[in-house]
């Protein structure tokens, strides 16, 4: 955590204890800021080392602070636009100091670990840095995953935990193959969509094609994605369309 927090990044950070503390100590806002405990939390973003923004917070808070580095960065446009993508999905949970309407990065009503969770889903969804075929795999989530193979969910979480590699795919019905390629090509494009919103679907297409063809079948070693990558570039474009 030391090496974590020589970076920038967003963080998470919770007072601990019951006892209500206001959150700035300074002495023209004291009373007039929210007091907050271990029932609230807040997330912000650092662009210099984190371990001097965990420091100010021990200033305020003492040695009974919780501070975590969620997310490092080493860019810093790409860090604010998370932090301000972040900010929109958390709102709901926000506070703001006694008298203003204005929301602050503090919350209250969920726990750390809660916090901590969405940021890292919605940084994998939306900002990681995964690209092509392996960005569309990482993005899938389990119940697609169960849904496109006809795995009971429990039978594939009996095969995740399985300590020997290359066990192979779970047991599932292909029968319906073409239907779920299809399917599945719709998967594709909404990922490839989440990270390029203003492209159109032809260049969509193009993209997936791509990025199949970046690959062997036996790289790719998936029935469904391979029945898909052998999909001409046009027949792409015209099941998209």
């Amino acid at each position: 955590m030391t090496t974590t927090l020589n970076q920038m990044g967003i963080y998470l950070a919770q007072p601990q204890g019951r006892s209500l503390r206001p959150l700035d100590l300074d002495p023209r806002r004291i009373k007039k800021v929210a007091k907050v405990n271990n029932q609230y939390l807040k997330f912000g973003k650092s662009e210099r080392p984190l371990s001097v923004r965990y420091q100010e917070y021990q200033k305020i808070f003492g040695s009974d602070v919780k501070f975590r580095c969620i997310i490092p960065f080493g860019d810093t446009k790409k860090m604010i636009a998370f932090r301000d993508h972040i900010s929109l999905i958390l709102d709901g949970y926000k506070i703001s100091n006694p008298g203003s309407i204005r929301k602050l990065e503090w919350m209250t009503g969920l726990s750390f670990s809660q916090a901590e969770q969405i940021i890292r889903d919605e940084y994998e969804f939306h900002f990681s840095e995964y690209e092509g075929l392996e960005g569309l795999i990482a993005n899938l989530s389990v119940g697609q995953f169960a849904k496109l193979y006809r795995t009971p969910l429990d039978q594939l979480m009996q095969f995740a935990s399985r300590s020997r590699p290359k066990q192979g795919r779970p047991i599932g019905s292909f029968n319906r193959l073409n239907e779920e390629a299809q399917e599945h090509l719709q998967v594709l494009a909404s990922q490839f969509h989440q990270k390029n919103s203003k492209f159109s679907k032809r260049e969509l297409a193009d993209l997936i094609y791509q990025s199949l063809h970046a690959r062997s079948e036996e790289q790719i070693d998936n029935p469904i994605l391979v029945k898909i990558r052998r999909l001409s570039k046009e027949r792409l474009r015209k099941l998209l369309a």
